[in-house]
């Protein structure tokens, strides 16, 4: 498998050139649709099928914490609801996902503002998904996302145009390698705690007769 993963300053670029052009709507929505990709390393129908309750919610539950506990995006999630969990990795823990609670924060405030205001003047039905268009109020389409990654791409003055799965790479890359450091974080610990509490001649001492003393058993 190709992997094509993009570095931290073109994502710089690519939030600076949202800034950079559109109504204020169309900016901060761009803003948080590199967000999305970015943080939860979401496929583009996963994130479009991202609520505003899905956030409002995570958010409330976070309380005081640093960070807020997403399920794992679906691509059947259903409007206004949560969503359902699924794995990403073997482990049970990792069917939720964190997020930095300020980039949720972002989030929560770009639903009662921008997001809102776009829905109000398009007197459209609030379908509540969480990236819509600026003009019609309606869920963006994944061709809708292609355009934006286009256009985003050649405000940035990218060579190559930034696709979502360049950016759905990267994060798998930094979460890969997260867990290589717990990993290896580990095993360290492991092997320290091993060397301390076996370091006394008289512990080794007892092992070695033991496994001698098991050795002539076996051979009677």
């Amino acid at each position: 498998m190709e992997v094509n993963a993009i570095d931290d300053v073109t994502v710089g670029k690519l939030y600076e050139a949202a800034a950079s052009f559109g109504t204020k709507e169309m900016q901060d929505r761009n803003k948080i649709l590199l967000a999305v990709f970015e943080h939860t390393g979401a496929s583009v129908h996963e994130a479009l099928n991202l609520t505003t309750a899905s956030v409002l919610n995570a958010l409330n539950i976070a309380g005081d914490r640093d960070v807020v506990l997403f399920p794992r995006l679906n691509s059947k999630t259903s409007p206004g609801g949560t969503g359902k969990r699924r794995s990403y990795v073997r482990t049970a823990d990792r069917q939720f996902m964190l997020v930095p609670k300020n980039i949720v924060s972002q989030w929560a405030e770009y639903i009662h503002t921008s997001r809102a205001s776009c829905v109000k003047k398009a007197e459209a039905d609030d379908d509540c998904y969480l990236l819509v268009d600026t003009k019609t109020g309606e869920k963006l389409t994944p061709n809708s996302v292609a355009q934006i990654m286009q256009d985003l791409s050649e405000a940035a003055g990218l060579a190559q145009p930034v696709t979502v799965r360049m950016i759905r790479d990267r994060f798998i890359l930094k979460l890969c390698a997260v867990e290589l450091i717990q990993y290896c974080r580990t095993v360290l610990e492991n092997a320290h705690k091993f060397t301390v509490e076996h370091s006394s001649d008289e512990i080794l001492k007892h092992y070695l007769n033991l496994n001698h003393v098991s050795s002539r058993r076996h051979k009677d």
